[in-house]
């Protein structure tokens, strides 16, 4: 609603990028309805605006942006020393709600492994197998693979689960 005043009020054309309402993210049960509802309100007021969304129901990211500014602000080196401190890793859990919020939500099927340079062993596995296989909890495996990446001693990529058959 904010973007599309700004639109009104600037009488310009708007795109709305990544109109993505995802499934069990802190947001209301009728988010992704209303979103649309709105924009098509929009248009019918005559406004020019068009918007997007992620077409698939998997999408790569970097899960690191779970983590708090407190965590990253001093770069990724700092982070990563942060981060092996059990202590700080309580604090992050408790503070990471941001970007993919289903893996604070104890959503761990949801996030697999796309590459890793330290361990092809659990390329396509989701972190409910990597926990299993590692015999930790998942928030550690995430962690440890942080670690690894944000100090430069590996490379990991990820894809989340972003939406359900319905969305």
């Amino acid at each position: 609603e904010e973007f599309i005043d700004i639109v009104r009020r600037s009488d310009a054309p708007g795109q709305v990028s990544h109109l993505n309402v995802r499934h069990n993210t802190g947001a209301a049960e009728d988010a992704w309805e209303r979103a649309v509802a709105t924009v098509e309100a929009a248009r019918e007021e005559g406004l020019d605006i068009q918007c997007d969304c992620t077409p698939y129901l998997d999408g790569g990211g970097a899960p690191v942006a779970i983590l708090p500014m407190w965590i990253t602000e001093k770069g990724p080196q700092h982070a990563a020393e942060l981060l092996r401190d059990p202590d700080v890793r309580e604090q992050a859990k408790a503070d990471a709600d941001r970007y993919w919020s289903f893996i604070v939500r104890g959503d761990w099927h949801r996030i697999r492994i796309a590459s890793s340079s330290n361990h092809p062993e659990i390329v396509g596995r989701n972190f409910l197998e990597i926990a299993d296989e590692w015999r930790r909890d998942p928030w550690d495996c995430l962690f440890d693979l942080f670690v690894e990446s944000l100090s430069g001693e590996g490379s990991v990529g990820y894809i989340g689960r972003l939406f359900t058959e319905e969305h």
